[in-house]
């Protein structure tokens, strides 16, 4: 999934299309920058390069096969750690991304790692944090890609709100082909669960033409978030948060 990752993550369309909307809610709330921005989660490095438009970005992972693809990029501002216990001073950033991250960390880790992000931002500090929508739409592709948990808006507003963080913007995004991912997991619970084979991943790169269709089915309900209309179901939440005690 690693490699898979790095070589599509700046051509696949799904990506075209989150790290579209990334730049939109970024856009909307109107930092000045340069910022101190740490990538919670920053795998290998994607979206480190288009954070680094904004400032100066660290990058953390679990992962050392992670760290080393973010380092091919170029980056050196890099930690292993765990999301849980950051490794850094209070209120060090002004912005903490984390990009479907915490749907691969089991759901009693969540309040901590939120406490963490509130803990190392700014006064005043932001946060942008994407998940996995809808936990019962946990697949094939959620096995291979560790995910063992998804969110419902409510929840994870519930979370933020828990963990300090007031709220500014929350969707969900790829709503047009929510169900089209429906129809792939009734399929899968159809047929079964196969324990012993190979896990299928939903992550493939499709013809030119197609990647650019289904690019456009995302940019169009981009479209409709840069409008202020937030998205009513979707397979992914994104939200953009503040932490409270600005002054």
């Amino acid at each position: 999934m690693y490699r898979l990752t790095y070589l599509n993550e700046e051509v696949l369309w799904w990506y075209l299309g989150m790290n579209q909307l990334t730049d939109l809610l970024l856009d909307q709330a109107s930092e000045a920058g340069p910022l101190e921005i740490l990538d919670a989660g920053c795998g290998t490095g994607g979206m480190l390069v288009r954070l680094a438009r904004r400032g100066r970005v660290t990058g953390i992972d679990i992962s050392d096969l992670a760290l080393d693809f973010s380092r091919r990029r170029g980056f050196t501002r890099l930690v292993r750690a765990s999301t849980t216990v950051l490794p850094f001073k209070s209120e060090t950033f002004d912005l903490v991304t984390s990009f479907d991250v915490l749907s691969a960390v089991p759901r009693e880790c969540h309040a901590g790692a939120l406490r963490e992000f509130a803990r190392v931002l700014r006064p005043g500090g932001r946060l942008l944090v994407r998940v996995g929508a809808y936990d019962w739409l946990r697949g094939e592709h959620d096995r291979a890609s560790r995910i063992v948990y998804r969110y419902r808006r409510g929840g994870l507003v519930r979370a933020l709100r828990e963990a300090g963080f007031q709220v500014e913007r929350i969707t969900y995004a790829n709503m047009v082909l929510l169900p089209v991912v429906i129809a792939k997991r009734l399929a899968e619970m159809l047929r079964g669960h196969r324990v012993n084979g190979e896990l299928k991943t939903d992550f493939w790169l499709p013809p030119g033409p197609v990647n650019r269709a289904l690019a456009s089915l995302l940019f169009g309900e981009n479209r409709l978030i840069r409008a202020g209309i937030d998205l009513p179901t979707g397979l992914s939440l994104v939200a953009l948060a503040r932490r409270g005690d600005a002054r």
